[in-house]
């Protein structure tokens, strides 16, 4: 038998979210600034979708090659600098004498 308060709820949208919300974030200039932003990430996802998979993969791995550059030369100018730092012991381990 089924209690009242454990029926099957409705498949109604929660807004909760919109309960919740402080209302600074109200403000037409941050409806502006949403709106901006969905077009423009609605225009880089229609971009997207023209791409092929071959062009998707080369851009993925052209942004790839920029990050690993920067980490490198971040981690050969922290080697050159001194500030090099490993998180790992070198070395082979110590007897509890030498500590």
């Amino acid at each position: 038998m089924l209690r009242s308060n454990s029926s099957p709820r409705p498949s109604t949208p929660s807004f909760g979210y919109l309960l919740n919300m402080k209302l600074l974030n109200l403000t037409f200039e941050r409806v502006e600034q949403l709106r901006d932003q969905h077009k423009k990430l609605n225009d880089e996802f229609e971009a997207m979708k023209q791409m092929s998979i071959k062009d998707l993969w080369i851009r993925d791995l052209d942004v790839f090659e920029q990050v690993y550059q920067q980490q490198v030369l971040a981690a050969h100018h922290s080697c050159s600098k001194g500030t090099w730092r490993t998180s790992a012991k070198t070395g082979p381990p110590r007897s509890p004498k030498h500590r």
